[in-house]
């Protein structure tokens, strides 16, 4: 049986070498024109939609760049002051101990953290130039170690500046950073502010630069929210927006964080400089 099974097979495949479907696929391979097989040269590359590379929910500022920027503020209102350094020195940095002038009695406990903050530039309206406020700058985090029942030492975990004794305590307070999202639907709200100052006292800003406006959450005002800046300019002394009644866009920012009457800003587009008193309003823009 096995002598007569072999030359079965044996002839079988001598009769597909012969086949015209063996020998058209023989002549493919022999020509170098395999359709299944692409050269180099014939690959066109495709179109990928940037949507893909998109991380939804993309964070734009880390907390620490928060807490540098600031925020503006109208009043002051500290929890406490820095009242003794625990080595003598003239400023505090990360790892030396401080002393804050309250305690227990005051709610103070061990394991807390507090925000430490200097008052920065006075803040006037820039167009009746009354005053207004002034920036709050975040300088620095200690975490409460020790508790007596009127003051408490506690140890410096981060500092975004020079940490002096008189300088203003308030406690940790959570802050919400701006997300790209690109899901998150856009209202339709009619926000007009206007730029009261910017950091550092700076009287012109352009791109990357934060800036405080005199809106905040009980304008419906959200982190994230896109305003238009729209120029401003001197006429007979007294600022007006636009001029023969057509406004001229200088820019754009984007708000990283919101008070309950102000706001914190970042510049995101400047086509020419941005001052105080230039106007920003709403835009339906992610």
């Amino acid at each position: 049986m096995r002598p007569i099974v072999l030359l079965s097979l044996g002839l079988g495949f001598c009769l597909f070498l012969s086949s015209p479907v063996f020998a058209r696929d023989q002549k493919t391979l022999d020509e170098g024109t395999s359709v299944q097989v692409p050269l180099a040269g014939e690959v066109k590359p495709e179109k990928i939609p940037r949507e893909i590379f998109y991380e939804k929910g993309k964070r734009i500022l880390t907390e620490d760049m928060l807490l540098i920027a600031g925020y503006l503020a109208q009043y002051d209102h500290p929890f406490g002051y820095i009242k003794d350094f625990q080595e003598v020195k003239d400023a505090a940095a990360p790892g030396d101990v401080i002393f804050i002038d309250r305690g227990e009695k005051n709610g103070v406990k061990i394991g807390q953290r507090y925000y430490i903050y200097q008052r920065g530039v006075d803040v006037k309206d820039p167009y009746s130039d009354e005053e207004w406020g002034y920036i709050i700058n975040i300088i620095g985090l200690v975490e409460i170690s020790e508790v007596s029942k009127e003051a408490a030492s506690a140890k410096v975990v981060k500092a975004y500046g020079l940490i002096f004794k008189g300088d203003g305590v308030l406690p940790e307070f959570g802050l919400i950073g701006p997300k790209l999202d690109p899901d998150r639907p856009v209202e339709d709200k009619n926000i007009n502010a206007t730029i009261m100052a910017a950091h550092f006292g700076k009287g012109g800003v352009s791109g990357d630069d934060i800036v405080y406006l005199n809106v905040g959450r009980v304008n419906r005002v959200e982190e994230g929210d896109m305003f238009k800046i729209t120029e401003v300019h001197k006429e007979d002394g007294e600022l007006k927006s636009g001029k023969f009644g057509i406004e001229k866009k200088i820019g754009k920012l984007r708000i990283i964080i919101v008070r309950e009457e102000t706001a914190t800003a970042i510049i995101t587009e400047s086509l020419s400089e941005i001052k105080v008193g230039d106007k920003a309003s709403f835009i339906q823009e992610r």
